[in-house]
């Protein structure tokens, strides 16, 4: 009888253990969730800004129709650009020797 009670006394003290590893790593998951989230954020209104930027700074070159243009090729190229890099880390890698 000793031996089992042994056993789930060893089995209680596993479990709290893991129950605390499982905390700190979820705590430090979500923080870097929460983190990455506001980063994107910033990030959007930063190329935001760009965009706007280079639309007023073209508008004054040209007409509204042709600023319009230009600025959503340049966003159109940016989209297509981190795309690709979205594609090349969801493959697990930098591209060099992945395949």
């Amino acid at each position: 009888m000793k031996p089992i009670a042994n056993f789930i006394i060893k089995l209680a003290d596993l479990l709290e253990a893991e129950g605390r590893a499982l905390r700190q790593s979820s705590v430090s998951v979500g923080l870097a969730i929460a983190l990455a989230i506001g980063a994107a954020l910033v990030g959007v209104g930063g190329l935001g800004m760009v965009a706007w930027g280079i639309f007023e700074a073209l508008r004054s070159a040209t007409n509204v129709i042709g600023a319009a243009f230009i600025s959503g090729v340049f966003l159109l190229i940016c989209s297509v650009v981190l795309v690709v890099v979205v594609l090349k880390l969801g493959r697990g890698g930098s591209g060099k020797g992945s395949e």
